[in-house]
């Protein structure tokens, strides 16, 4: 961390050497206002302390304030304290101080030493967690990555968009298997991360590298909720499952080629949407008690392929009878969306890979309980509890897309749904996915 001095009145260099104590603190020390703003423009410094009255002092001080860079800003100075601090001081930022140079140097560090403690030691709770193993795949990251040291502290071990040493990290693998990012950094995280694996895809087809990145995509989507926890034997189960899915799929000469159009998809909506679709539904079937490979390779496949025939993630984000009449699209179009879940179940419905009822899933996912879903417009008691299952799961997942949702937030959303769901068929597996959510959100 970076505390940058400027125009330090007394010795300022011994005042560097003593600062070097405070553990990871890199001083910086400056005389001119102009190589004092590039220094802030340019790294991440933690705190200014500041000396004097000259108007340099002044003028950096206002670059911060004008800035908001929420940089904290110490005078340290013989010049009075109510000759400086105005009545806006604190509120510019309530880390901002004041030490009179007579005072010992202590006093000094002390506020600084307050100052780390407030800027570092975040609240464990605005951070979400990220395996270990995940973060060894890449070479940087485009945000803070921190380790827990307890539950109220956590150290920042890799800077942003900076490259580091798998050191770093595997000197922790034998304690703990997660690291940490800032739950505000987290959104574009994931999307740097899944732009990673599609290029990686792109660029090398073997079996071996297709698999690593489709287990890690799996990994990826569910970082839609925060600590989201599962334990090893259920995940690993989950995993083979789709993967195992996803290599049938990719062997079929009929859908080979809808498969690559949904691996390239620009937006990776398809791709993250339906592998989250999969994964969560499958972890409600097993509430339910429908733990055989059988129901949940059901699941599977018709997330993989319930949206197979449509062009791209605009027409797959389409949800209701209304979203469609309501979309820039034309007639023909629109008439192809709605006709989609027959489209695909059509296809699907006699190959001898795919399980039965995966047609029946695809072709009523669309379908509502109060009757106005498509294509057939089906109400709660006129379709199988499995494809309600499904239909609460896409719903659920269409509600939390590229958002990182905490524990509340998730059950406020299921909570929402249930006006909807809970009634007929859908009622036992609305309640199932509920207490899925319930179990796993941590």
């Amino acid at each position: 961390m970076k505390i940058l001095f400027f125009a330090i009145e007394n010795n300022p260099q011994s005042l560097k050497e003593e600062i070097k104590e405070l553990q990871q603190v890199d001083p910086l020390i400056s005389e001119n206002i102009d190589e004092a703003v590039n220094i802030l423009k340019n790294n991440k410094v933690l705190l200014v302390v500041a000396g004097g009255t000259q108007p340099q002092s002044l003028k950096l001080f206002n670059f911060i304030k004008k800035t908001g860079s929420n940089v904290p800003f110490i005078w340290y100075t013989q010049t009075p304290y109510d000759q400086l601090c105005e009545k806006d001081f604190y509120e510019v930022n309530p880390l901002n101080g004041y030490i009179d140079v007579k005072q010992s140097g202590e006093e000094l560090f002390k506020l600084v030493r307050e100052i780390i403690l407030k800027k570092e030691n975040i609240e464990v709770s605005k951070f979400v967690r990220i395996g270990i193993s995940r973060i060894l795949k890449h070479k940087k990251l485009n945000a803070d990555v921190y380790v827990k040291l307890s539950d109220d502290k956590m150290l920042k071990i890799i800077n942003k968009d900076e490259n580091y040493d798998k050191e770093q990290i595997t000197k922790y693998s034998d304690r703990v298997k997660y690291l940490y990012v800032k739950t505000s950094d987290y959104p574009s995280l994931i999307r740097e991360m899944y732009g990673e694996l599609k290029e990686k895809l792109k660029m090398n087809t073997s079996l071996d590298v297709v698999l690593d990145a489709q287990v890690e995509g799996i990994k990826m989507v569910c970082g839609n909720i925060q600590n989201f926890k599962i334990d090893e034997d259920t995940e690993t189960m989950l995993n083979d499952i789709t993967l195992s899915c996803i290599e049938t799929v990719k062997k079929l000469a009929t859908l080979k080629n809808l498969f690559e159009q949904f691996m390239s998809d620009k937006m990776g909506y398809l791709h993250k949407h339906s592998l989250l679709i999969g994964y969560l539904t499958s972890l409600a079937a097993l509430r339910m008690k429908w733990n055989t490979d059988s129901s949940l390779q059901k699941i599977t496949f018709s997330a993989i392929l319930h949206d197979c025939v449509l062009k791209s993630s605009k027409e797959a984000m389409i949800d209701s009878m209304a979203e469609i009449e309501a979309a820039d699209l034309s007639k023909q179009d629109k008439q192809r969306i709605k006709m989609h879940a027959l489209e695909a179940s059509e296809m699907v419905r006699n190959m001898k890979d795919i399980p039965p009822d995966v047609d029946s899933i695809i072709l009523t996912h669309h379908e509502r309980p109060d009757g106005l879903g498509f294509p057939r417009g089906l109400r709660a008691t006129q379709v199988s509890q499995i494809a309600a299952l499904f239909i609460i799961g896409e719903t659920f997942v269409n509600s939390i897309y590229d958002k990182v949702l905490d524990r509340d937030q998730c059950l406020k959303m299921i909570d929402k749904m249930k006006g909807t769901f809970d009634k007929g068929n859908y009622r036992t597996p609305y309640y199932a996915f509920k207490e899925m959510l319930e179990i796993y959100c941590n």
